[in-house]
């Protein structure tokens, strides 16, 4: 072959190698292939992101507020984030599109970003010199048509997919297709619009807005609105009213999904100790299918920090101290979607849960969150001091506890063959049970520790799996569960005894065939 045709051939090839790489390039804007070998698929799109976007029927907008050049702890979260955006404009199907701009030092530029509902994030940044507070933006603003939305604070690169998709999915359905949710008021229970966006409660309520239509619900003659498709019964302080316990009751029978966290005990610290909560509500729950306990739990090795009197230079104060009846687990039934990746569970002032033996039938309980192997019961009023409670207390009982109950099946009413309160007298009630699901948790002070597992449990009581499955992606593995003493004992038993066994073995193997 001559040098010219050999000189053809060769620039031949490169041109159909650009043009392959050319073709590959496009594509790969369009088709994603990876490996993703983590057990909860965190660096790959799940299946509700994607069929989000895929389903986008007119263009959305994201304009992405993010600092350049961020110290740690946050230099690598705008590689995250673009990770992430870059595959959903993949499947959007050229529906998403985005545009980065940061507004840092740019007063017209802070201006729009607020404008659009995205907020600075302040945080203090440390060199071995010096310490300076900085404000950073991390944030998304999404225009679909006239509806806007943002995810705004995106701290955590585990939580941005949960946060891009709960805010896509929110600008994308109109305000008046979005699950109602309420919140039952008028028994002492904490009012969520008194809380600043600060405190925890606070931010559940933001949270549940993103999602919901949250409605405040104080039931009157009238029962329950019409429109609940779920009902969130918080830490009631005083006994719940009857009418309102037949308007609680139908809303179930009739299929509505309710969540009861309520406590049984609240500190008193004038007192110094635990006082009884009287809500009224434990015949209509073991009707139901939960069964109440009355005494308190704690734990004296797993537990979390809250107020405690404490004696100082000779006086008694309140003090933040690590406290047995702030009771920490990680004995989650992890079988279960709501806590499968939930890491741990915080359960101030619990009381054991159980399922009574009234349930129906068909209603099927599912235990979510146990307390740990290290819990133990007692009778209530128990002291607030931790140093007294350092020691065993009388009646003390070491037997296992549930935390949270799940149940799902058919409610039959709590007032068939009972009698009706007298306001309701010629009420016609629903006896038999349309099917819905219930979630029932051993204290109040949970909500405000535990926000990703009540917004869990209510994605479960709507039956949006999907958003349950993405929340907590990322989160980590879960923690192992310390051995019982037996196992124990027998793992160490074979971590010493096998490799000696084969010591052994290999030794008289060799004596054999040298003899």
């Amino acid at each position: 072959m001559s040098r010219r045709r050999l000189l053809v051939h060769l620039w031949v090839q490169v041109g159909l190698w650009i043009a392959i790489a050319i073709v590959l390039n496009h594509a790969s804007a369009a088709w994603f292939g990876r490996v993703d070998l983590t057990a909860d698929q965190r660096f790959s799109l799940s299946p509700v992101a994607r069929s989000t976007v895929s389903s986008l029927d007119k263009p959305l907008l994201a304009t992405v507020w993010f600092t350049e050049d961020l110290d740690p702890p946050y230099h690598g979260h705008r590689d995250a984030l673009d990770d992430k955006l870059s595959e959903l404009m993949a499947r959007s199907g050229g529906k998403l599109q985005v545009r980065w701009r940061d507004p840092t030092g740019d007063e017209v530029a802070i201006a729009e970003a607020q404008a659009a509902g995205i907020q600075p994030i302040t945080y203090t940044f440390r060199r071995w010199d010096r310490q300076e507070a900085r404000q950073v933006w991390m944030g998304v603003s999404l225009v679909y048509g006239e509806r806007q939305e943002v995810a705004d604070g995106l701290v955590s690169p585990a939580r941005m997919e949960y946060d891009l998709v709960r805010a896509i999915r929110a600008v994308t359905t109109p305000a008046e297709d979005r699950p109602v949710v309420g919140w039952l008021l008028g028994n002492g229970e904490p009012d969520l619009a008194a809380f600043p966006a600060t405190e925890p409660l606070g931010q559940l309520r933001d949270q549940l807005r993103a999602s919901y239509r949250l409605q405040a619900v104080a039931p009157g003659a009238d029962g329950l609105p019409d429109d609940l498709d779920a009902l969130l019964v918080v830490g009631p302080q005083r006994e719940v009213p009857l009418p309102v316990q037949v308007h609680l009751d139908q809303f179930l029978v009739e299929g509505g999904a309710v969540a009861w966290f309520l406590s049984q005990h609240q500190p008193d610290y004038d007192g110094g100790v635990t006082r009884e909560v009287r809500h009224g509500l434990h015949a209509l729950l073991g009707h139901h299918g939960v069964q109440l306990g009355r005494d308190i739990l704690l734990d004296r090795t797993s537990n979390e920090r809250m107020t405690a009197p404490v004696a100082f230079r000779g006086q008694r104060v309140l003090a933040q101290v690590n406290h047995p009846l702030a009771l920490v687990t990680t004995r989650l039934e992890r079988d279960f979607a709501p806590v499968r990746d939930i890491r741990r569970v915080v359960a101030p002032f619990a009381s054991p849960l159980q399922v009574s033996d009234s349930v129906a039938p068909d209603v099927v309980p599912e235990p979510w969150v146990l307390a740990g192997a290290n819990a133990a019961r007692a009778p209530a009023p128990v002291p607030l001091d931790p140093a007294t409670l350092a020691q065993p207390l009388p009646g003390e009982d070491a037997a296992a506890a549930t935390l949270v109950l799940g149940l799902s099946g058919r409610f039959r009413s709590f007032w068939v063959d009972r009698a009706l309160p007298e306001e309701l007298s010629d009420a016609e009630l629903t006896l038999d049970g349309r099917p819905t699901r219930m979630v029932v948790g051993g204290s109040a002070d949970m909500v405000a520790n535990n926000p990703a597992l009540v917004l869990n449990a209510l994605d479960w009581l709507l039956e949006d799996a999907a958003l349950v499955d993405i929340r907590t992606r990322g989160g980590g593995t879960p923690p192992l569960e310390a051995p019982s003493p037996e196992a124990a004992l027998w793992l160490k038993v074979l971590m010493v005894g096998l490799p000696l066994s084969v010591v052994g073995l290999l030794f008289a193997w060799a004596r054999r065939r040298s003899a």
